[in-house]
């Protein structure tokens, strides 16, 4: 088995009922994505608003997340993922809620994870991470290289999504205010993955990412480590900024 599938998608609620043609093309887009990921059951996500823990990425080990749905999380697989990653050295926890086991162990399925898998109709397995942001880039790119070791040698097809709004901070009666950096950094971040040189992100200067406010820069960080030992290539992008935050998917092929 191996990792047969990776996205990177938004999770604004605007996508679910797009006013604008902007990002009516882009939920096509995503709705394509999920079409094309139709024969996975398992995924793991990669999501900036499940359980966040300053200096670690937290990895779910409840039996459950739910939102109304349950979904059963792959217990085996994150572990793995645990482990491999406390043997390089890296911040990583496993975190529940409730009961050890059983159908009090269960976790609510934050909207970075739940609003992705809309557009996905065969989910029955998860694993659910959240990599923090003061974790050296390093760290996080190493991070995802373990993910692309494990996926590969797992009895299960995995898909990764990676769960990601770009800047916060294109409106001025937004939460976050007006930064001119937010068109620079989802400018770069666009580029970036048109161009294929998804790598490059990693050198982005600090200030533009603390002036932009995304929450999309430390999961692509990952995403740059899962490419290091994957060949996959992006196929096609959409993105739109219906309000104060950008959004954008992105459809790879596997080469």
């Amino acid at each position: 088995m191996m990792l047969k599938f990776i996205t990177l998608m938004p999770h604004g609620e605007e996508v679910l009922n797009p006013k604008d043609d902007e990002t009516k093309s882009l939920k096509m887009l995503m709705q394509e994505i999920g079409e094309s990921a139709n024969d996975i059951a398992e995924f793991i996500v990669l999501s900036p608003h499940s359980i966040r823990i300053m200096d670690h990425i937290s990895i779910i080990f409840s039996e459950h997340v739910s939102n109304g749905k349950d979904f059963p999380v792959d217990r085996k697989l994150a572990h793995i993922i645990f482990t491999e990653s406390k043997r390089n050295n890296l911040p990583v926890v496993e975190v529940n809620y409730g009961a050890l086991e059983g159908k009090e162990s269960k976790i609510p399925l934050d909207w970075g994870t739940s609003i992705p898998l809309e557009f996905f109709k065969n989910v029955k397995n998860l694993v659910i991470i959240s990599p923090a942001r003061i974790i050296d880039i390093n760290h996080l790119i190493k991070f995802g290289e373990i993910l692309a070791q494990v996926t590969d040698n797992y009895e299960n097809d995995i898909g990764i999504i990676v769960s990601a709004d770009n800047a916060h901070s294109h409106k001025e009666d937004g939460p976050y205010g007006f930064s001119k950096y937010a068109k620079i950094y989802d400018d770069f971040i666009i580029n970036s993955f048109k161009n294929n040189k998804i790598e490059a992100i990693a050198k982005l200067d600090e200030k533009i990412v603390e002036e932009a406010k995304p929450d999309s820069f430390w999961q692509i960080l990952v995403l740059v480590g899962i490419l290091k030992r994957k060949n996959f290539l992006v196929q096609e992008i959409k993105y739109s900024c219906p309000s104060y935050f950008g959004m954008m998917a992105a459809k790879f092929t596997k080469v």
